[in-house]
């Protein structure tokens, strides 16, 4: 199925799944939005720790221009099983197949045309824990970043903890601009990521049940 960026579509789903995932989480919690720029396209490198990673990306996305396109990058299996996805931006590729690699690098490369246009990679390919070290990021964090050489390479750590509300809530912490080039690896990436997961795990240590207020007072909730 063909891929493609309809933002009035996006804007029809999201009127039905957004009061969905509020109903399911407790509240959205982000530090270092500014380190987002509005002037470039963007790669966002991030961890997969929940289901709701993409919907919770999207949401600072919206913070943005929400009509710009939100690209996440897939295995074809999630977009075979969920054909829909395919529809509000989900590109699938076939990590074993050369011709899907091949097709993948094209559409990445004509659709990074769009100043402030988003491309998210989970580059552990699986959903793990947060508190995973080393993460485990595969070489496709790198891949990408050489596909979009004038993006702004952003690292995000995602974390979800419930603390002292039935409702788990959402922390994320997004990082400075990696500075890449030929000679970046994927684990100066991965490390990035977990710094910005450590920020979040360190704010937690240090207050515990308190920590959504601390967070409030020092950074942005987006909604709770």
């Amino acid at each position: 199925m063909r891929t493609s960026w309809n933002p009035g579509l996006f804007a029809a789903f999201e009127v039905f799944f957004r009061p969905y995932m509020k109903s399911r989480l407790s509240g959205i919690y982000i530090r270092g939005r500014d380190n987002i720029p509005k002037d470039k396209v963007v790669l966002i490198l991030s961890n997969h720790t929940s289901w709701w990673d993409g919907f919770l990306l999207r949401e600072v996305h919206r913070m943005f221009d929400q009509d710009l396109p939100y690209w996440s990058i897939a295995f074809q299996k999630l977009v075979d099983k969920y054909p829909f996805l395919a529809k509000i931006g989900v590109k699938g590729f076939d990590a074993s197949s050369l011709s899907s690699m091949r097709e993948l690098a094209s559409f990445v490369v004509e659709h990074s045309q769009v100043t402030g246009s988003w491309f998210v990679l989970y580059p552990q390919g699986e959903i793990w824990p947060a508190t995973r070290r080393p993460l485990g990021f595969q070489r496709g964090a790198v891949w990408m970043s050489s596909l979009l050489p004038s993006a702004a390479t952003i690292p995000v750590g995602i974390h979800i903890e419930s603390l002292n509300n039935q409702k788990p809530s959402a922390f994320i912490s997004i990082g400075a601009p990696c500075a890449t080039n030929d000679e970046t690896s994927v684990r100066s990436l991965e490390q990035a990521v977990e710094h910005e997961l450590s920020y979040i795990q360190n704010m937690l240590n240090a207050y515990g049940e308190r920590t959504f207020e601390a967070w409030k007072e020092k950074h942005e909730e987006i909604w709770n």
